[in-house]
């Protein structure tokens, strides 16, 4: 596609680099109990991380969260599985599909209100028609994507939506209006000081005179280009420019100028495992070099190229790929082995039905034909092949028409809204006139507020003779107020007396209250004394307590210390003991047989089965003694023991993958051993009763902790009511001596799980 399916910092960082470690961690999280917006924002991630080399794993992860429950909270997550979904079909070349997906997200957006969404949406769906030819649609969703954008006032993602239009025009062989809409979209860019986008606007521009085969002019561009994805470091942009001028130098015959470039793209593509971008380049390479009539040398090139389409399922290069290395090796002679390629081309062809494809089809077919003198076969062919480029002739002269109508259809469309922009004015100078008598009538009410102030002067003048009238009749009522002063201040004097009163009372309730105070006061005092007493008495019992715990502690360790011991001791003894004593009777039975010198075949017989018994007696204690000092743990790591323990099982009934991370250096023996004892009991326990085919171990040292993880595919199991089996239950213990935790998982038919957690 044109533009990555993400903008701004979404640009295919949600493509992100492909990273088994993080895909299993998401996976190994998706086995946990989740919340589900946590599940939902999982399943998005797993999606986007598939998308490139595994696409089926993209669709199926995002339709789970599409059928997700249709509420508010889970839209976004949604929004975005419908973008990994639209994505997974388009690296499938399943076009209709993928335009239904982005079309799901536009709806999905516009219900969560996400305007930036919406236009990503429109955009990515337009992406979508450029490749199914349908010029006049696509032109339509860039042009709402624009609009959005435009409000938005998103400036980055307007000159892109300014690219995108610039590409329809192109296809459909408006190259001046194409050439403006990159101008605009670059002209953006170099305001934001964003060089990237300037190198891909001038690409861009470059292109439009490759198809006008102004192939100087497209040249001049691309170098430009090239030089600025060269100063920023950006090697993705530096490998389309590389390829395009390389294309221009290649059209105008200048091979030793466009092999170089190829070659550097080639480079650019393997460092970054761009497996579908390095077949492309291969084949181009391979290309160029039949052009210089340098066959040998293009095999090899061809021969990559369609190893990894077919490594990656590329099912729209495939035919192209066999074709043109066929057509190579018919060149060279190397007829049986051009066969077997046309032969699959064919399969793929018929089933495709593309054209183009069928014509070159008919073409190898020709010079293969001719080759092995078969030339009646070769003039059919030859003449297939001219019916076949008579047609495509005609698909191309109806496209040319198409992409007329989508012009003349867009010209129209530009007409009317120059029109209605007309309209527009005419409607705007009416407005202004309207404004103009608005403006009249506003002077004409200031002139009537003029003549109503002047009467309200006249009456407030007439108020101001009232208010002296009423300051005489005032001065009259002063003398009767002074009257009701005097009688106010001997009621004053009765309410100073009774304020006394009322202090001296007020002094008896301080002195009351005061009392009461100092004998809270003491009662608080009391109260902390005891709270005191009580917390130093809780202080002893915690210490106590913890010395307690300690010398448990300490007693367990002992204990299992004390365990290992004895297991090492009657190792030991086994070892050196009951096994040099089984090992000295074998010699001692192998000296007497041939002392005896049987003469009886019976008899020989059953001395063969004693000796056999005794060997078998042998390994046994040896297995024993193995497993109970296993030499590995004592002289190099715990990864190097449970390697050592897995190996020695049958692996043809159970099948084991084992994964460590973090064990280069020793830990705590303590540690160690009891880690292997409970790994080996777990590992026991699914070859004795689980009837498993796959064991799944994880051992990961983190920084402060250890886990483990021992997960099988067998029948599972119910956890008792009666509670745990002496198994387990040792297993709880061993860990919880070093303060780890373990936690069984498991249910009928759906196998078990063991985590184990431990820290450092």
């Amino acid at each position: 596609m044109r533009k990555a399916f993400f903008p701004g910092v979404f640009v295919l960082c949600s493509l992100p680099a492909f990273s088994q470690k993080k895909i299993d961690s998401l996976h190994a999280l998706l086995r946990t109990p989740l919340h589900d917006t946590m599940r939902l924002k999982v399943q998005v991630r797993l999606g986007e991380l598939h998308a490139r080399r595994f696409p089926d794993s993209t669709i199926y992860y995002s339709r789970a969260v599409l059928a997700a429950p249709d509420a508010p909270a889970f839209y976004r997550y949604k929004v975005q599985a419908a973008n990994a979904l639209g994505m997974g079909h388009y690296f499938k070349s399943e076009y209709p599909p993928a335009a239904a997906a982005f079309a799901q997200m536009h709806l999905l957006a516009e219900k969560d209100r996400d305007r930036k969404q919406m236009a990503i949406a429109l955009n990515n769906e337009g992406n979508i028609y450029i490749e199914t030819g349908e010029h006049g649609r696509a032109l339509e969703r860039y042009r709402r994507s624009l609009v959005i954008r435009e409000a938005l006032k998103d400036s980055l993602e307007i000159a892109m939506a300014y690219n995108n239009i610039g590409f329809v025009y192109k296809d459909i062989g408006d190259y001046e209006k194409a050439a403006t809409n990159f101008l605009v979209a670059m002209k953006t860019y170099e305001r934001m000081n964003r060089s990237g986008g300037v190198a891909m606007s001038l690409n861009n521009i470059g292109i439009v005179f490759f198809r006008k085969k102004d192939y100087t002019q497209a040249l001049e561009y691309y170098l430009r280009a090239l030089a600025l994805h060269e100063k920023n470091g950006n090697r993705d942009g530096l490998g389309i420019s590389l390829i395009a001028a390389a294309a221009a130098y290649t059209e105008q015959g200048r091979y030793d100028d466009a092999l170089p470039m190829l070659e550097r793209a080639r480079v650019i593509y393997e460092d970054a495992k761009d497996a579908r971008q390095l077949a492309t380049v291969s084949k181009t390479i391979g290309d160029v070099l039949l052009r210089r009539s340098e066959t040998a040398k293009a095999v090899p090139y061809l021969e990559t190229s369609l190893s990894i389409d077919q490594r990656i399922g590329n099912r729209r290069a495939l035919p192209s790929s066999y074709l043109t290395l066929a057509s190579a090796l018919v060149r060279l002679g190397s007829y049986p082995k051009a066969r077997p390629l046309i032969d699959s081309a064919t399969a793929l062809v018929t089933a495709s039905s593309n054209n183009q494809d069928r014509k070159t089809l008919y073409e190898v077919e020709a010079e293969y034909h001719q080759g092995i003198g078969e030339y009646a076969r070769a003039l059919t062919f030859a003449q297939e092949y001219n019916k076949q480029k008579d047609a495509l002739l005609n698909e191309a002269n109806v496209k040319s028409l198409n992409d007329l109508k989508v012009k003349y259809e867009t010209e129209k469309k530009e007409a009317a809204i120059a029109l209605l922009t007309k309209d527009n004015d005419i409607k705007a100078l009416a407005i202004r006139n309207q404004k103009l008598e608005l403006a009249q009538q506003l002077y004409e009410l200031t002139q009537n507020k003029l003549a109503l102030s002047e009467a309200d002067l006249i009456l407030a003048r007439n108020e101001l003779q009232l208010e002296g009238q009423q300051r005489t009749i005032l001065k009259q009522q002063l003398d009767s107020t002074q009257r009701v002063r005097n009688i106010r201040e001997l009621e004053r004097q009765t309410q100073l007396q009774a304020l006394e009163i009322h202090n001296r009372q007020l002094q008896l309730d301080r002195r009351t209250a005061l009392l009461g105070l100092l004998g809270a006061v003491v009662l608080l005092g009391s109260a902390l004394a005891w709270s005191f007493y009580r917390r130093r008495r809780l202080a002893h019992e915690a210490r106590l307590q913890a010395a307690i715990l300690r010398e448990q502690e300490l007693a367990t360790k002992a204990i299992l210390e004390a365990e290992e011991a004895e297991r090492q001791r009657i190792a030991k003894d086994l070892h050196d003991g009951v096994g040099q004593m089984m090992s000295a009777a074998r010699m001692n039975l192998s000296a007497f047989a041939h002392r005896a010198g049987f003469t009886d075949a019976d008899t020989e017989r059953d001395f063969g089965n004693i000796i056999s018994l005794v060997d078998d007696s042998c390994r046994e204690v040896r297995h024993v003694s193995h497993n109970m000092m296993p030499n590995a743990l004592l002289k190099n790591s715990l990864a190097a023991a449970i390697r050592e323990f897995i190996g020695k099982l049958d692996h043809k009934a159970l099948e084991v993958h084992l994964y460590t991370e973090g064990l280069d250096e020793r830990l705590d023996a303590n540690v160690e051993t009891v880690l292997y004892r409970v790994i080996q009991e777990s590992v026991n326990n699914v070859i004795k009763h689980s009837g498993a085919t796959t064991l799944d171990i994880s051992v990961v040292r983190e920084p402060g902790e250890i886990s483990a993880t021992i997960e099988d595919n067998g029948r599972g199991f119910v956890p008792s009511a009666d509670g745990e089996g002496m198994g387990l239950r040792n297993m709880r213990t061993r860990v919880g001596y070093l303060k780890g935790t373990v936690d069984f998982d498991s249910r009928p038919g759906e196998g078990t799980l063991v985590a184990i957690h431990v820290p450092l």
